[in-house]
């Protein structure tokens, strides 16, 4: 089997590598522009302003689901490349499990601690029921999305 990572790169070949992530990227970035003139046409510019304030909340929940489906993802690969699959399963419900929990332990905290968070991101009391209730329904959400990214993320191995 030939390892396409491990061949000599031109630019035309990397290129090639990293088309995909770069389309999905422009259509994320697109995908959250159109969500922002929606938001600000349909409803108003508060709660515009609301979701810019506590969107580095869910960049920073996106970075820790995006640490645990990366790393768990090449522990299973590994083991499914050195043919010890039973041990890649294991692996793999361990990273799932562990996602789960730590999402779980992110998600309460968030919950727990969701006025002082909203304050700490910028907000003021102008815009605070809109923050608040962005970050409520988003962070009861959170967990399926870290699982789902952990699904995502192991299915390409």
């Amino acid at each position: 089997m030939e390892n396409k990572l491990g061949q000599n790169f031109k630019f035309f070949s990397l290129l090639k590598f990293a088309t995909p992530t770069m389309i999905m990227v422009f259509f994320v970035s697109l995908y959250v522009m159109v969500d922002g003139v929606f938001v600000s046409r349909f409803v108003n510019t508060s709660a515009f302003a609301a979701i810019n304030i506590v969107y580095p909340l869910f960049s920073l929940l996106f970075a820790i689901s995006s640490m645990l489906a990366s790393g768990g993802s090449a522990l299973v690969a590994k083991r499914m490349g050195e043919q010890k699959n039973k041990v890649a399963k294991q692996y793999f419900t361990l990273v799932v499990v562990s996602s789960a929990a730590i999402g779980l332990i992110i998600a309460l905290i968030c919950l727990i601690f969701i006025k002082p968070i909203i304050y700490l991101l910028g907000s003021d009391d102008s815009i605070y029921q809109y923050c608040y209730d962005y970050i409520n329904i988003c962070t009861v959400l959170y967990i399926t999305n870290d699982i789902s990214f952990v699904f995502r993320c192991c299915r390409q191995t």
